[in-house]
């Protein structure tokens, strides 16, 4: 079963989709549709940049794993799959790169661009590393619980040490002062957006870890307290990841 949900507000973007004049662009309003599961996930990112930004889409949550086995027959893309003017990408990071790049959440320059682009880089090395006990932890492999495996080993072996390093890698990017508190000069980004994403996740799990990396706490803070997405955050569905 499908969920459908408008959100954002009727604002126009620009989406080129060939080579038009600056008229006739300015009259263009993307119809965005994102498809991921009923979770935040690798889709969060995008959704938080679109309602940032005021840009309507429509937020289509899948329920059940057979859904998007019925949906797949029809595209060869993957989830998060984002569909609009008639284009479709497939990737969480992607969409979210687009997306932050059309609505000035990518960064002023190329380096900051580059900064966030290593930022992201951090925290996608973390979620390999600790990939599997997070599966487990979340029963995010179909068909296994965490009595399949050593759960302890997995925390004290992969978990624990990929916090230790990746957290602390993040941490010195979030201590370093800039002008509005997030992690680049030029303001809030994706960037601090998908850093808000992650901590959420994993602070529902063991918040005792986390609680030594207090500046990358703060940028999550001044994240969730943005007014852009006051709203947006009371209203969403409450899921684990």
């Amino acid at each position: 079963m499908l969920s459908r949900k408008r959100c954002g507000s009727p604002e126009t973007a620009l989406i080129p989709t060939k080579r038009i004049s600056k008229l006739e662009a300015s009259r263009i309003v993307p119809q965005f549709r994102l498809t991921f599961y009923d979770a935040r996930g690798m889709a969060e990112m995008s959704r938080l940049i679109l309602v940032y930004a005021g840009v309507p889409f429509e937020d289509i949550r899948i329920s059940k794993e057979e859904s998007w086995v019925k949906i797949k027959k029809d595209t060869p893309h993957t989830m998060p799959l984002l569909e609009f003017n008639g284009k479709k990408l497939s990737g969480g990071d992607a969409i979210a790169r687009m997306l932050a790049k059309m609505y000035g959440l990518a960064g002023q320059d190329v380096f900051e661009q580059a900064q966030a682009d290593a930022m992201l880089g951090v925290m996608r090395d973390f979620m390999g590393a600790a990939l599997d006990y997070v599966k487990f932890k979340y029963n995010l492999i179909f068909g296994k619980t965490e009595a399949d495996c050593d759960i302890g080993k997995l925390y004290y072996e992969q978990f624990v040490p990929a916090v230790k390093r990746y957290f602390g890698i993040l941490e010195q990017y979030a201590s370093q002062p800039t002008p509005n508190g997030f992690f680049l000069h030029s303001g809030v980004s994706y960037v601090d957006f998908a850093a808000a994403n992650m901590f959420e996740s994993l602070n529902t799990l063991h918040p005792d870890l986390l609680s030594p990396y207090t500046n990358i706490q703060a940028i999550v803070q001044r994240v969730f307290a943005l007014p852009q997405l006051r709203r947006y955050l009371a209203r969403r569905p409450k899921t684990l990841w």
